[in-house]
């Protein structure tokens, strides 16, 4: 059996170059093409059945979509746009970096019998594309599988940035959105 095993890996090496790949935010700090590529995306914890997430592009756009936390046959979604700084947008990623996103642990809260209700565990995530690579990290408040669950601090401080971005860019009774197709990350 040994021998076979061995044989498999002499027959089938391993790729060294299979090393995960993570978005380049250094680079896009850099580069304006590079920022431009950026989308970073925030999904804070399901309310009243709608899902409030809030997107952050390279190029200082920021746009929050109201997205149903169930499947339904809808085409379009509200959607609401704006503007931010590049500026903002690049102090977000030196954030991100200096947090060590991509070393935070990935984490993965699988349900098998039926969804979790928001007393059980709060999820919150966020995920960050460069075009090329992606990289998501979720973390959870309250119980699952019988133990506690909390938000890293690293995690808790990206989250605050992109909340408060969101809010200035999207007060209360600010103005009324339209409809367009969600977003996919």
């Amino acid at each position: 059996m040994r021998v076979a095993f061995c044989l498999a890996l002499l027959l089938f090496p391993q790729n060294p170059s299979s090393k995960i790949r993570f978005p380049d935010l250094e680079t896009m700090l850099q580069q304006n093409e590079a920022l431009r590529a950026l989308l970073i995306v925030y999904w804070p914890p399901v309310q009243k059945g709608w899902q409030q997430i809030f997107f952050v592009r390279g190029d200082g756009t920021v746009i929050k979509q109201a997205a149903p936390d169930r499947p339904m046959a809808v085409a379009d979604i509200p959607t609401c746009t704006e503007h931010i700084s590049v500026e903002r947008t690049k102090a977000l990623i030196h954030l991100i970096i200096q947090r060590r996103f991509f070393d935070l642990p990935q984490r993965q809260f699988i349900v098998m019998n039926g969804p979790l209700t928001n007393e059980e565990l709060e999820m919150h995530t966020i995920g960050i594309s460069d075009g090329q690579a992606k990289a998501r990290r979720s973390f959870g408040i309250g119980k699952f599988a019988g133990k506690k669950e909390v938000i890293p601090p690293e995690f808790a401080a990206i989250e605050e940035e992109l909340k408060q971005i969101r809010d200035s860019a999207f007060p209360p009774h600010g103005k009324d959105c339209h409809f367009a197709p969600a977003i996919k990350f």
